[in-house]
Formats: structure tokens, C-alpha cells, sequence
């Protein structure tokens, strides 16, 4: 279930939310858990099914508040290189409402925004929602929150970034990680250049031992034996698979390739 669509605390990560797009996320919300509560039982009886059909109503029109022409008439401009639809782009992003279809939305809008001209002004807009996304959690747009990150290229986002590798959230820290990898030639000391290829060392051995624990747990409804899931499905964590080659790291052994065996 998405968690509420609250407001932040004051100065958190410099966002201003807009309230009306987070009532239309919460509105939506609400309107899927309904139609989850009466879809269990729609044939226990005539009442119940209108109950589930009302429900599914209410869903559609939510959906339309939420993402009315309007908003898709902007996004598709946004596509077509229109600058002028910037702006609501950024106010979508900066709100981040959760919420039916929001992360392939915010994903494609950070996606348009990589390819389009941008001011200082709305530059440090983008560093400000990146900031954020480094430091809330896990989010299927991140990827393109990286591109983003290339695109727009600023010193000052790469110096946040970077103070964000001395984090003690360890998932902070990698993401971190990834959005300055993203950025050409990412300017690392030689200490911080070590520490990060150690932390990819570390992610990576723990991803083998995931994906060893869970072929011993599957070989035998396989009825295979347990070295032969472990060769075929020999892949690291896709992050581990991102970040290893950028630091100069097989992106298998995670040992230092040919051209970076002497840094």
C-alpha cells in the first residue's frame, strides 16, 4: 500500500509540495483500497456487487483528477522539447505525490526534462528533487533520476553527493553512489575512489550469498542440483552490474580491470 502522501517537515530537501496534488494522490489512494475491500466480495450478493461497482467508478474518476488531459497534454509537449511545460513537470516532481501510475510518470518526466534546455533557476530545482531522491528510499524512476543527474551536471549536486558517501544509512550511500557514477568522469580522490570499489565489493559478495541461499532453498523443486541454478543464473545485483565498470571493476569478479590495475 503507498504510504500517506504527508508534507514533509520544514526544509526537507528544500521541496515546495503543491497540497491540491497530494489530496489527489490520497483521494486515489483511498479509491483503490475500496475497490480492494469490495472485490473479495462482489458475489456474495447484489448490494455487494454494486458496492464493488461504485468502487470502480470512483477509481476511474480519481484517476482523471489526478491525471486530468491537462496534464498529459503537458507531458506530451514536455516530450516534444516544449519548454513551456517545464514548469508543471518540475511542480509533479517537487510534489512527488505516491500513488497509482506515479512512478512511471515521474520516470518519463525526468526522462523528457534530460533532453530539454533548462535555466540555472530551474537546474537547481532538478538538484534539489535528485537530493531527495537520493535520500528517500528505493524508487523504480531512480535510473532516470541518475540521467537526469548526467544531464544537468552540476558541481554542487556532485558535492552533495559526495557527502552523502560518509552516510550511515548504507542504502543512502548507494544510491548516492550510482547518481555520481552517472556524471562523466566522476571526480574522485584516490581515497574515496577506494572506498567506493570497496563497497561495491561488499554489495556484490552480498548478492552472491543471496543468490546462493535462495538456490540451495529452490534446486530441489528444480530437481536439479544445487551448483547447476548457480552457474545458470550467474548475475550480480543490478546495481553492482551499474557501478562496478564505472569505477574501473569487472562488473563479475569485481576485481580491477586490465586499464585501472594500477589505481
Amino acid at each position: 500500500m503507498p504510504p500517506p502522501n504527508k508534507s514533509p517537515e520544514p526544509g526537507h530537501s528544500g521541496l515546495s509540495r503543491d497540497p491540491n496534488l497530494l489530496a489527489q494522490a490520497d483521494r486515489l489512494n483511498a479509491a483503490d483500497l475500496q475497490i480492494d475491500a469490495t472485490f473479495a466480495r462482489r458475489t456474495a450478493s447484489p448490494a455487494a456487487e454494486r458496492a464493488w461497482r461504485e468502487a470502480t467508478d470512483e477509481g476511474h474518476r480519481a484517476r482523471e483528477r489526478m491525471y486530468p488531459e491537462s496534464f498529459w497534454r503537458d507531458a506530451r509537449a514536455l516530450a516534444n522539447g516544449d519548454t513551456n511545460a517545464i514548469e508543471p513537470a518540475l511542480i509533479f516532481l517537487e510534489t512527488d505525490p505516491w500513488c497509482f501510475r506515479s512512478g512511471y510518470v515521474k520516470a518519463d518526466l525526468m526522462r523528457y526534462l534530460s533532453r530539454i534546455p533548462l535555466t540555472g533557476s530551474q537546474e537547481r530545482r532538478i538538484e534539489r528533487i535528485l537530493l531527495h531522491l537520493v535520500d528517500v528510499g528505493d524508487r523504480r524512476e531512480f535510473g532516470y533520476a541518475c540521467r537526469l543527474a548526467r544531464a544537468i551536471h552540476r558541481e554542487t549536486l556532485i558535492s552533495a553527493l559526495k557527502a552523502r558517501l560518509k552516510s550511515e544509512d548504507r542504502s543512502q550511500v548507494r544510491r548516492a553512489l550510482q547518481m555520481l557514477v552517472s556524471v562523466p568522469n566522476p571526480p574522485f580522490d584516490g581515497d574515496e575512489l577506494r572506498a567506493a570499489r570497496n563497497l561495491v565489493r561488499e554489495e556484490g559478495l552480498t548478492q552472491w550469498a543471496a543468490l546462493g541461499r535462495d538456490t540451495e532453498r529452490m534446486s530441489p523443486d528444480w530437481d536439479l542440483d544445487a551448483e547447476i541454478p548457480q552457474e545458470h543464473n550467474r548475475q550480480l545485483h543490478r546495481w553492482v552490474g551499474r557501478v562496478a565498470p564505472r569505477l574501473g571493476l569487472d562488473r563479475y569478479s569485481l576485481e580491477l580491470n586490465g586499464r585501472h590495475a594500477g589505481t
